[in-house]
This record gives structure tokens, C-alpha cells and sequence, in this order.
């Protein structure tokens, strides 16, 4: 014995009112059978489905109209009992008439505002995540805090060279740990295309907080400037990719810059460096023998390349003025140790600065321009949200006014 379609039976079952199901049903089962006997079951399926969705609307229809009738339902009633349920059955139904009437200006009202909605949500989402939101993965940033020395009275914020981080190291005591980064760009001996590498101190992961989810970081041995191990830690999204999320990938050998690496660890998802929000695909030691295209030995000898940028975690209790006052002390015996390269191109002496995670999160040095475009794209982006609610209220007030008669009418007869 053939049978209608379930799913389509289904459907019209729960959308009928439960007044109207059973008759309507056996209506439908007993016409289907007459047709599946004289034209076959296929032609009655197809006729059983193009009935179904002719009645959807309908019932649609007479299920509101029962509940603007009814007031609220059973389940609501359990509850505070609202009287806006009929009016808002009888608004919803006259949304879909206005939908059925005039379908363009529903289309381009959903699209104007659409678009504009979304180009402001894109442009906060950047602003967020490069200005406002701390680095991703990085634990307790409240106590991180960033160093510089200035180049000239008019570049405060300038980075150090690798002797300056060990002067820094060994004079101050106001943080419990130091790291230095830098970044460099290194090529895969497979070819897969370029690789953004943090080339980190072995302390860069205690400094942050981060505790890698395969693995470990880099140990003491293994980093030691000038003779540091070729390992890596690699990036979530690489590990994924490129090695299909395997755990046992620590220990596997990658090739970079014709020399190989071994995988010692995997960073958590979404980590992020500090500095504008980039994501490295790989983290691997300073110093490692005949260095990197950017680091090479010399760069790490020389305290006239100032190439590194430096974070801190200070100890419990440590404000960031404590190390300021620390600093100051510091570079006054750099200056009588070191003249030639602690003077500014005009004869002034340089300066060492620090400022919190949250001040230093955008590069200070550039922070006026980071500003501006920030404050560019978002007047855009407002500008845009501006241009489509005028153009959608000018939509509406048009509809308005060809509505004047109807409106006139409905007023007359007391509506």
C-alpha cells in the first residue's frame, strides 16, 4: 500500500490548527490513494507535495487568526498573561501583507542596512582586536610592561639593541622576568611560500604566561645567544595545517632557510604577538648559530642596532612608575659607560621610557597615525550607517505618503 510523503505530511500536520488537522488530512490520504491508483504513486507524490505547499500559507493564516482570537496561548497563559498577543499576531500579519505588496523596498531596505550595519561591526571588530582588546593568550597583561629608548627628543619610543637588554636584565629589579622579540621572515625548503617568525629570548613564554598545548617552550640550554638550538615552536594554525592537528609532532623536523628545525611545541589557538596583533607562524630562539636574514651574529653584538623590542612582567606589588624610577638610575650609568652610543644625533643623551601593556599596546611611536586612520574608518563607517537609515526613512516616508488616502479612508470610518 502506497503512502504519502512523510515529510511533507509532517510539515502541513504542524502547521495546521489542531481544529482543522484531522479532517484535513484524511481529505488528502484518502485523494492520494484515488490518484495513486489511476496515475501511480510518483504522480501522486508530486501532487500530495504541490498541495502541501499550497496550503502552508493558508493554514499559516488561520493558525494567527485563532491566536488573535484566543488571546495568549496555553503556554504563555502559564505565566503573566499579556494583552499584546492579538496585536501582535495582527501586526505580523500585516508585515507579511506589506512583504507580499511591496517586495523591492523590503529588499533594498534589508541590503542598505545590511551593508552599512556590517561595515561598522568590521571596522570595531579591527579596532578592537589591534587597540582595545589585549593579545590573545597572554596571561595577567595587567602586569606586563613595555620598554624603550628614544632615538631623538622627537622619537621617544624606539627600540633596543641586544646589549641593552642585558644591561636592562641585570640592573633592575623591578620585574620578576624580561624578553626580547623581534621578527623575521623565514622561506619553507618545500616552497609552501614565506613564514612570519618571533624570534624570541628563551624567558619570551614565562614573560607571557603561555603554556603551549603539544609540547613545551624553549629550555635554558636551548637558548643561549650565539649557540642556541634549532627549535621551534609552532604556531596553532600551522599545526593544524600543515601537520593535521597530529600530537605527535613534536620532534618532526621542518626546513627553513635551507636549515632544519625541531618541533619542541605547539602554541595555543589564536595566539597573537603583543606588537599589532600578528600572528607568527613559528617561534624560534635568538641567537641560533649563523643567525637569521634579519639577526645575523653581528646584530646581536652591536648596541647601534637597535632592532628588538622588550616586555617585562613586573613583580607583585611593582607599578610601572617603580621601573620608570629604576630606569632613570640605570641610564645615567649607561651614558658614563657607554657616551658613543647614548647620545642622539644632535649631542642629547638617550632615554629609556615604559608604559603598561594597555598604553603600549598600539606602538606608542606611531600611535597618532594609528589614531587617525582608526578615527577615519569608523567616521566612514558611521557616515555609511548614516547615508542608509536617511535613504530607508525616505523609502518609508514615500510609502506614507502614497498611503494618504487609505489613511484619510481608515480615519473616516473610525480605524
Amino acid at each position: 500500500m502506497s503512502t504519502p510523503p512523510r515529510a511533507a505530511r509532517l510539515l502541513l500536520a504542524l502547521v495546521l490548527p489542531r481544529e482543522d488537522r484531522r479532517f484535513a488530512l484524511a481529505d488528502l490520504d484518502e485523494e492520494f490513494e484515488a490518484r495513486a491508483a489511476r496515475d501511480g504513486v510518483r504522480g501522486a507524490r508530486r501532487w500530495y507535495v504541490a498541495q502541501v505547499g499550497g496550503s502552508i500559507r493558508p493554514a499559516l493564516g488561520r493558525r494567527l487568526n485563532l491566536w488573535s482570537r484566543r488571546g495568549p496561548t496555553p503556554a504563555a497563559a502559564a505565566g503573566a498573561r499579556s494583552p499584546l498577543a492579538p496585536h501582535v499576531a495582527a501586526d505580523l500579519r500585516y508585515a507579511l501583507r506589506s512583504l507580499r505588496r511591496s517586495p523591492l523596498a523590503f529588499i533594498i531596505t534589508t541590503l542598505s542596512l545590511g551593508f552599512a550595519i556590517g561595515a561598522v561591526t568590521a571596522v570595531f571588530t579591527a579596532v578592537n582586536a589591534l587597540m582595545l582588546r589585549p593579545p590573545v593568550g597572554f596571561t595577567a597583561p595587567e602586569r606586563l610592561a613595555a620598554l624603550f629608548i628614544s632615538r631623538s627628543e622627537s622619537h621617544p619610543y624606539a627600540h633596543f639593541s641586544y646589549p641593552d637588554y642585558l644591561d636592562v636584565v641585570e640592573g633592575i629589579d623591578a620585574f620578576e622576568s624580561a624578553a626580547a622579540t623581534g621578527f623575521d621572515v623565514m622561506r619553507p625548503d618545500d616552497g609552501t611560500g614565506p613564514m612570519l617568525a618571533e624570534v624570541v629570548t628563551g624567558s619570551y613564554f614565562a614573560v607571557a604566561g603561555i603554556t603551549p598545548v603539544v609540547g613545551r617552550s624553549f629550555l635554558p640550554a636551548e637558548s643561549q645567544v650565539g649557540r642556541a638550538a634549532r627549535v621551534l615552536v609552532i604556531g596553532h594554525d600551522l599545526w593544524r595545517r600543515r601537520f593535521g592537528a597530529d600530537p605527535l609532532v613534536v620532534g618532526r623536523m621542518l626546513g627553513l632557510n635551507g636549515q632544519d628545525f625541531t618541533i619542541v611545541g605547539v602554541a595555543p589557538a589564536g595566539l597573537t604577538s603583543r606588537f599589532f596583533g600578528l600572528r607568527p607562524d613559528v617561534w624560534m630562539p635568538l641567537g641560533i648559530e649563523g643567525g637569521t636574514p634579519e639577526m645575523p651574529p653581528a646584530a646581536l653584538t652591536s648596541r647601534a642596532r637597535r632592532e628588538l623590542r622588550v616586555i617585562v612582567r613586573l613583580r607583585d606589588g611593582v607599578t610601572v612608575q617603580d621601573l620608570r624610577a629604576q630606569l632613570a638610575v640605570l641610564e645615567t650609568r649607561l651614558r658614563a659607560a657607554h657616551s658613543e652610543h647614548w647620545m642622539d644625533p644632535n649631542g642629547r643623551p638617550l632615554r629609556f621610557s615604559a608604559l603598561s601593556e594597555r598604553e603600549a599596546r598600539v606602538d606608542p611611536a606611531n600611535r597618532s597615525l594609528a589614531t587617525f586612520i582608526v578615527t577615519l574608518f569608523l567616521s566612514v563607517a558611521g557616515l555609511v550607517l548614516l547615508v542608509a537609515c536617511t535613504n530607508v526613512m525616505s523609502l518609508f516616508l514615500a510609502q506614507a505618503g502614497r498611503r494618504r488616502r487609505e489613511i484619510a479612508v481608515r480615519l473616516a470610518l473610525g480605524a
